[in-house]
């Protein structure tokens, strides 16, 4: 995630999804090459449709905490409709990291191996009416680990959102363990 804006007393996360944009805008090309070159009309049309619907379903993940206000708002934008969510910052109980087990191919077609278990990183914030907000939308472990962090103090830079909003709102930020027999 990245971070837009940051004050004393207001802090602002953004996550875009810009490879499923493009993959969206990609698939539809690749239907109109195939209406165009190959005169398969129908094939082309349900990919054209199947990208339109990758783009418009992309969306943009906004996490704004204001303290001076009290609260943390969550928005989901996309192309066709927002879903907000809201909550008080009193009713933060923690931050937290949850290490799960998932199972990956590890290669299986390249190299016909059985499929292993990896430990993956799900961050979220936890309320205390046991509802939890996750600071992870990409399904890996950018609520923990950032992909680029930049030196600026300003807006812009990509940072673990997790130990960064523990840290704003002053709760603990705690990494549980996995399961013992995961593997």
């Amino acid at each position: 995630m990245i971070v837009e804006r940051r004050s004393p007393d207001l802090l602002v996360f953004r996550e875009r999804n810009a490879a499923g944009r493009f993959a969206g805008v990609g698939v539809v090309l690749v239907g109109v090459y195939a209406i165009l070159l190959y005169g398969a009309l129908a094939a082309g049309i349900a990919l054209a449709a199947g990208g339109l619907a990758v783009f418009l379903a992309s969306p943009t993940i906004v996490i704004e905490v204001d303290r001076g206000a009290g609260r943390i708002r969550c928005v989901r934008r996309r192309m066709l409709r927002n879903r907000e969510s809201s909550w008080a910052t009193a009713s933060v109980v923690r931050v937290e990291a949850r290490q799960v087990w998932r199972m990956s191919l590890g290669g299986f077609y390249r190299t016909g191996s059985l499929p292993k278990a990896a430990l993956a990183t799900r961050c979220a914030v936890i309320f205390q009416d046991g509802s939890c907000l996750p600071l992870d939308y990409r399904g890996n472990s950018a609520g923990i680990t950032p992909r680029r962090v930049a030196g600026a103090a300003g807006g812009g830079e990509r940072v673990a959102p997790a130990p960064h909003l523990a840290e704003f709102l002053g709760v603990p930020f705690e990494t549980v363990e996995p399961p013992a027999g995961g593997r």
